[in-house]
């Protein structure tokens, strides 16, 4: 199809990576679609899942500075499971523009979802972020 079409595959990243990538650049994005709960819940509302789904939130809440925001915006646990069966795709016309957008990035080679914690400000506790970045700099070599 992307050959009939005329197009090329800038890169694939499953959604977890793709979150820790543009974590900063991306969260206006994720803002505007009010992608994350905030946690605690805000002036009483409910949670949309069981309290025991955001112990990572409650966890992090506890590392944060007093003056720091007492809320996060974050993903139920079922939420970022199911979040992590998801991948992102980029493509761009092959006659296009040459954007100094991201090289071909392969999704095989993480496969730790359940590792990475469900709120959007954590790091991955394995090394994929550091991987991806590295297949990048030596794809642009």
């Amino acid at each position: 199809l992307l050959e009939e079409l005329d197009m090329e595959l800038v890169f694939v990243r499953r959604f977890p990576e793709a979150l820790q990538h543009w974590r900063t650049t991306g969260m206006g994005l994720l803002s505007r679609m009010q992608a994350l709960e905030p946690y605690p819940a805000k002036n009483g509302a409910k949670l949309s899942a069981d309290e025991a789904e955001y112990e990572v939130a409650k966890e992090l809440l506890k590392t944060l500075e007093p003056s720091e925001s007492p809320h996060i915006g974050t993903l139920s646990k079922s939420e970022w499971e199911a979040f992590c069966m998801y991948l992102l795709f980029a493509f761009r016309k092959k006659d296009g523009p040459k954007s100094k957008s991201v090289p071909e990035h392969s999704a095989a080679q993480s496969s730790e979802c359940k590792n990475v914690p469900e709120h959007s400000t954590a790091q991955p506790s394995d090394n994929s972020q550091e991987k991806c970045d590295e297949e990048e700099k030596s794809a642009k070599s």
